[in-house]
This record gives C-alpha cells, sequence and structure tokens, in this order.
C-alpha cells in the first residue's frame, strides 16, 4: 500500500471514530439535559394534556412508599380535573402529610374534599365540607398573597352543600381580583354564573370587559348574565354598545333580536 493511500484511509478512519465519539457525546448529552419525567408532566397538564401527563407521572407514585410530594400533587390535581374525587383526595392527602405547610397542596386537596362533599350523603356531606374549609382557610393562612386561595374559598362559599354563603363568596371574590386584577376575573364571573351568584358574575365580567377592551365577547356575557336574571332593559342597552363598538358581531345581534320589543313601544 502506498503512502498517500495508507494516509487517507487512516485519516477517514480517524474521522469516522471522532464522529461516533461526538454522536454518543451528543446522545449522553440529550440524555442529560432532558427534562424529567415529572417536568414534562407538568407542562403537559399545563397545556391541557391530560392524557399524557397522567402517563408521565402515574409511574412516579407507583410505590405504595413514594415520598416524591410534588408528583403525588400532581396525580391528584390530575384526579381532580377527571371528577374522580375519591382518588384526588387520597393522592393529594398524601402530598399533604408529606408536606403539611404547602399552601397549594392544602388548597387542592380542599377542593377535592369539596367535591367529594357534594357527591356524597348525609353525614359525610357535612364531615366532608368542614375538613374541606379548613384545608382552604390554612392554605390561605400560610398564603395570604394568593389569589388562587382566594377564589377557591369563593368557589367553597358559592357551592358548599352546608348552604351558600353569599357574602363570604363576594369578599373572598374582592379579595382575589384586589391581589391579581388583571387574571382573576374572567373565572370569577363564570364560577359565579354557574353558581346562579348572577350579580358578581355580571360585576367580575364588567372588570374583565374593562381590561381587556378589544373582545367584545367579555360585555356579551355581561348581557347575558343580564337576561338571566330577567333584567332585559339593560341587556338590551348593553347589547346595543356591543353592536356600536362591534359592528357585525352574531352573538350579540343574534341576542339582540331575540329580545321582546321595548317596554315603551308595546304601549
Amino acid at each position: 500500500m502506498n503512502a498517500p493511500h495508507f494516509a487517507m484511509k487512516h485519516t477517514l478512519l480517524l474521522a469516522a471514530l471522532l464522529a461516533s465519539t461526538c454522536h454518543a457525546f451528543a446522545e449522553d448529552d440529550d440524555a442529560f439535559f432532558a427534562p424529567s419525567p415529572y417536568v414534562q408532566a407538568i407542562s403537559a397538564f399545563e397545556k391541557n394534556d391530560i392524557a399524557t401527563a397522567e402517563k408521565l407521572v402515574t409511574p412516579l407514585v407507583a410505590d405504595p412508599a413514594c415520598t416524591d410530594a410534588d408528583a403525588l400533587a400532581l396525580l391528584g390535581r390530575i384526579r381532580l380535573s377527571q371528577k374522580r374525587s375519591d382518588e384526588a383526595v387520597a393522592s393529594l392527602a398524601r402530598a399533604v402529610a408529606l408536606k403539611p405547610d404547602h399552601a397549594s397542596f392544602l388548597t387542592f386537596l380542599g377542593l377535592a374534599l369539596l367535591d367529594q362533599a357534594n357527591a356524597s350523603e348525609g353525614p359525610a356531606r357535612t364531615e366532608l365540607a368542614t375538613q374541606s374549609f379548613s384545608r382552604l382557610t390554612r392554605a390561605a393562612e400560610l398564603a395570604p398573597t394568593n389569589a388562587e386561595i382566594q377564589m377557591a374559598l369563593m368557589r367553597y362559599h358559592l357551592t358548599t352543600p352546608t348552604g351558600k354563603n353569599s357574602e363570604a363568596a363576594w369578599r373572598h371574590a374582592d379579595e382575589a381580583n384586589r391581589l391579581d386584577p388583571l387574571s382573576t376575573g374572567y373565572d370569577m364571573a363564570e364560577m359565579a354564573e354557574r353558581a346562579g351568584e348572577l350579580r358578581l358574575a355580571e360585576k367580575y365580567y364588567r372588570v374583565d370587559a374593562a381590561n381587556f377592551p378589544v373582545s367584545p365577547w367579555l360585555p356579551f356575557c355581561v348581557a347575558r348574565v343580564q337576561l338571566a336574571r330577567s333584567a332585559t332593559e339593560e341587556a338590551r342597552a348593553t347589547l346595543t354598545e356591543v353592536l356600536q363598538r362591534f359592528p357585525g358581531f352574531g352573538p350579540a345581534k343574534q341576542m339582540l333580536d331575540g329580545l321582546p320589543p321595548p317596554l315603551a313601544a308595546t304601549k
């Protein structure tokens, strides 16, 4: 074999070995820097990809002796979103046992217990509702500036099977809005509307409409709630204003056309 040919083969072999080594290192780096299953599960859950989040987190808590409180809490939140309140309570209670002063874990446990209470009958309803309120109030003590905990307490007072407390619901809604005026309005309005607390719903749809004036849907929601509480003329005025600001907005036009004639026009 002549020297140039040998040198070329040697160079090519060296290059191939170097490329192979670099590829192996790159794969090792990818594995090293890849997010953990828990981080991937949280990311999926926040994107509302519940199936992927469940698939990723379930193996992390399969061991009955699991001490990963964060993973247990995430599984509890997944079960809560799936309306599997018994399983949600079981998983979140394990997380709270590991981290008893974790305000977020206590909040989700309180909400899971509230769902459990509403699905129960007899004395269990009252006992579970009491446990729910205890967890939520403890969470608020631990994190008094957390708007989501105030919203959870608002939900409790609107939906507890022991009886709605409208005054307390308003108080917690106002506190949540004070703590986070840009992110809480719509969710609270929707929650209040579902619970039949229509004036509270109207208030926070109005707050959100003022915060986000480019959306025709928010004042439309105001009109929908006004109509639900039989304030027909107020709804007419709101819908008319919506169409002046957003000409051609179909839902508002359809609702306005469906209203009975104005009182003055019927005389």
